[in-house]
């Protein structure tokens, strides 16, 4: 999104650029928009409230998925000889670097936002870059393959 407005009352349109957000700021945002996030997929029947409390519903979409689903939501192995076995979840693991956290980037119940990088106007492949990265699927198709069993 633009980091200013426009302002079209002259002959020509003039970019005046907005502050930095400060970390506050992020992570107010960011706590709107889980809110919001969170209304929605109750509000289409995704997420089921119950006693201050949010819980999956059951859905009936693909039958494949669901074991999928509910091994990725309890962090354990779905197929194979380690099935039912708990995931090593990188939140687990202590971190051991001395490297200082971002300053322009909010992380609350598994959400992120992300406010550090910046592009200028007249840096065209920059932009290109960063359009495709946020615009990337979460599974790459050409990595997919099918099994013996479909």
């Amino acid at each position: 999104m633009l980091d200013g407005v426009y302002d079209t009352t002259g002959e020509a349109p003039v970019f005046h650029p907005v502050r930095v957000p400060t970390a506050e700021q992020l992570q107010t945002l960011l706590n709107q928009i889980i809110k919001r996030v969170m209304k929605l997929l109750t509000r289409l029947g995704y997420l089921v409230e119950e006693q201050d409390r949010l819980f999956l519903a059951e859905t009936d979409t693909d039958a494949a998925m669901a074991p999928l689903q509910s091994a990725a939501c309890t962090y354990r192995i779905a197929f194979g000889p380690r099935a039912g076995q708990k995931v090593l979840s990188l939140q687990s693991v202590p971190r051991f670097d001395a490297q200082p956290t971002q300053q322009l980037c909010a992380n609350a119940q598994g959400f992120s936002l992300h406010a550090e990088v910046r592009c200028a106007m007249n840096r065209r492949h920059k932009l290109e870059q960063l359009c495709r990265y946020i615009t990337r699927p979460a599974i790459a198709n050409d990595r997919l393959q099918l099994n013996r069993t479909g």
